[in-house]
């Protein structure tokens, strides 16, 4: 069975490198293009050889460019299945990842549960994290009450 092709986007040198080397070894995982801005990551990524984008949200300094570049990446494949990483915990940053197109929203403090992560975007599964999932029950939550005044 041929790995999951990941392209992982984080500005961070030595998490990138850490991250990196993690993923790469499991057996099932292999990240085949790594970018540290957003213009990197909009010149490596190409559908046939990505199967899952995992992208950090700040990519320079406090500035959401990772969001605005799943949003170019979705533009160029809609398929495209984004996993944003991040240590924003804010209900509004993770609501903005989800409809930018993220399928997933995972913290850097739970990095161990990314490549369980990476294989249920791969195989289109629904698996948002708990953190997200809240963040999202609380949007849904808002809209409805709104909806209802």
């Amino acid at each position: 069975m041929e790995p999951i092709k990941v392209l992982l986007v984080e500005d961070d040198p030595v998490w990138r490198k850490g991250l990196s080397d993690y993923l790469n070894k499991e057996p099932d995982l292999a990240v085949t293009g790594e970018a540290a801005t957003k213009e990197e990551a909009l010149r490596q990524f190409s559908p046939a050889h990505v199967d899952v984008v995992l992208m950090d949200i700040n990519l320079t300094e406090n500035n959401p460019d990772g969001i605005e570049t799943a949003i170019e990446l979705i533009t160029l494949a809609p398929d495209c299945k984004i996993i944003m990483l991040t240590s924003l915990t804010a209900e509004d940053v993770i609501v903005e990842s989800f409809s930018a197109g993220a399928v997933n929203y995972i913290s850097k403090t739970s990095f161990k549960e990314i490549p369980d992560a990476i294989r249920a975007a791969h195989l289109r599964q629904s698996a948002i994290h708990p953190t997200a999932a809240a963040a999202l029950r609380s949007e849904f939550l808002r809209l409805k009450n709104a909806e209802n005044q």
